[in-house]
């Protein structure tokens, strides 16, 4: 018997993330970013800095690679 071993994620992220990538429940998807928007701001204004781009463009950008990044994210593989 193959043992799958638990996710790393908070408990739910796992649930919301299979609610966005099979259903596109978008309700999933915005609780995400919401849930990570701390993190995504974090890195774009720090990343931003340093390339000398514009805080609230780089914040933008940011969001949009995580939410592509949703679409390939495997929680298993983690």
């Amino acid at each position: 018997m193959l043992h799958v071993p638990p996710s790393r994620n908070p408990a739910g992220v796992d649930e919301l993330v299979r609610r966005w990538q099979i259903d596109r429940d978008e309700r999933a998807r915005d609780k995400l970013l919401r849930q990570y928007m701390p993190a995504i701001k974090a890195s774009a204004i720090r990343l931003g800095a340093h390339w000398q781009v514009d805080r609230d463009d780089a914040i933008q950008e940011a969001s949009i690679g995580f939410i592509r990044a949703l679409e390939t994210y495997d929680p298993l593989a983690s």
